[in-house]
């Protein structure tokens, strides 16, 4: 996160001197590349941070699945498995839980979390949701770091709830 009180830019048209009061720029931390101006109650939560949670769903039997970013890192994601809450009814249909996080890095999302559990009802892939999802959404404030810590909680709730689903 840089001010934006003073700023020079190199354009087309050559050095620019400019500002943008009460405004901060957000900036990859390897590439320095712009992905935001956000206010300046926006707090930067880092990647490392946001997805600091999958450790503790990792220490509680989840696996890791996928992980990405979008929009030259502006968004960035990770799923895991919750090999544990897998379950077969009926002989075939497939009820399976899993988790995903999100966050963004241009002001325009929170950090969320999701434990969702779903069956396969048919053979072409269709799925259908179990039940409400276990979901958090931590905005990009002050508050942002305190509020990860009531999402652990959640979260080991939901992992318990999805274990003895299966079970």
């Amino acid at each position: 996160v840089h001010d934006t009180e003073n700023m020079t830019l190199l354009g087309e048209s050559g050095v620019i001197s400019t500002s943008l009061p009460g405004m901060r720029m957000i900036m990859r931390d390897d590439t320095y590349q712009g992905l935001a101006v956000v206010g300046s109650r926006y707090t930067p939560v880092s990647n490392a941070q946001a997805f600091a949670l999958a450790d503790d769903a990792r220490l509680l039997g989840a696996t890791f699945a996928h992980a990405g970013e979008l929009e030259h890192g502006r968004k960035t994601f990770l799923t895991m498995d919750l090999p544990e809450a897998r379950v077969h009814v009926g002989g075939s249909d497939l009820v399976d839980f899993g988790i995903v996080f999100r966050t963004s890095h241009d002001g325009s999302g929170s950090i969320v979390g999701e434990v969702t559990g779903k069956r396969l009802v048919c053979t072409n892939g269709m799925t259908i949701g179990i039940g409400s999802a276990q979901r958090w959404s931590i905005p990009h404030t002050a508050s942002a770091h305190d509020r990860m810590d009531a999402a652990k909680v959640l979260l080991q709730g939901a992992m318990r709830y999805a274990k003895e689903f299966a079970a």
